[in-house]
């Protein structure tokens, strides 16, 4: 899992009233007023520190055959063709400044998805269940061998507003994997490694951009907009 964080550069604005312009013979004087405008980070209003803008990706499963935990992610044993695995990824605003969202699913082993699904990798997203009207599908991408679908959340995340008694956006994104009904025993072997082998994954990252005076979402980093559809 990671966390993107958007600096905002603190502005410094020079008023400069110069008074009397001549020869050497005129009196005259320069007053300098400077006006330092701080984001939160620099200590101007709401606290500081590195995550004045920053995002938090957990997880819950009802699946009883797994290890690991919610926040560095569960590995799911004895999983069937046809299983449908609880997975639930949740987006929570842990900064004090609105969101945009946008995730990435990301299943590995491309090339076997591909046979799995016909070379029809469009039938991924349905392998995805669960997902609130929050959320639009973009497509997908394949990259360094992976399989980058991309949901957008269709509105702001909202951060908490403490004046207000208001608190942080949070959203699930999906609430379960479907694994191919179809799927041969072949494919499963090439996904997993067999019995006992290391397992295929299906990753989730959350990524977030400033919202307030970004209507047109100008700044996305390179590692979403590569993988983006």
């Amino acid at each position: 899992m990671s966390k993107k964080k958007i600096l905002i550069v603190a502005l410094i604005v020079l008023l400069i009233a110069a008074i009397g312009v001549g020869s050497l013979a005129w009196y005259n004087a320069t007053k300098t007023v400077t006006n330092t405008f701080k984001t939160a980070k620099d200590g101007g209003g709401g606290g500081g520190g590195s995550d004045f803008f920053s995002i938090a990706l957990t997880e819950t499963s009802t699946w009883t055959d797994k290890t690991g935990d919610g926040t560095t992610g569960f590995t799911y044993n004895k999983v069937l063709p046809g299983s449908v695995v609880s997975k639930v990824p949740t987006v929570k605003n842990t900064g004090i400044y609105d969101q945009w969202v946008k995730v990435k699913v990301i299943f590995d082993k491309a090339d076997v998805w591909s046979e799995v699904t016909g070379n029809d990798l469009t039938k991924l997203q349905g392998y995805i269940q669960g997902v609130p009207s929050d959320w639009t599908y973009k497509g997908y991408k394949v990259a360094d061998g992976k399989v980058y679908l991309t949901y957008a959340l269709n509105a702001k995340l909202d951060a908490a507003d403490e004046d207000a008694g208001t608190e942080a956006g949070e959203k699930t994104v999906f609430t379960s994997v479907k694994i191919d009904e179809n799927i041969t025993t072949e494919q499963m072997v090439a996904l997993t490694g067999g019995d006992g082998g290391a397992g295929f994954n299906v990753s989730v990252v959350a990524y977030a951009l400033q919202y307030d005076n970004n209507p047109d979402q100008a700044g996305w980093p390179e590692e979403v907009t590569s993988t983006d559809p």
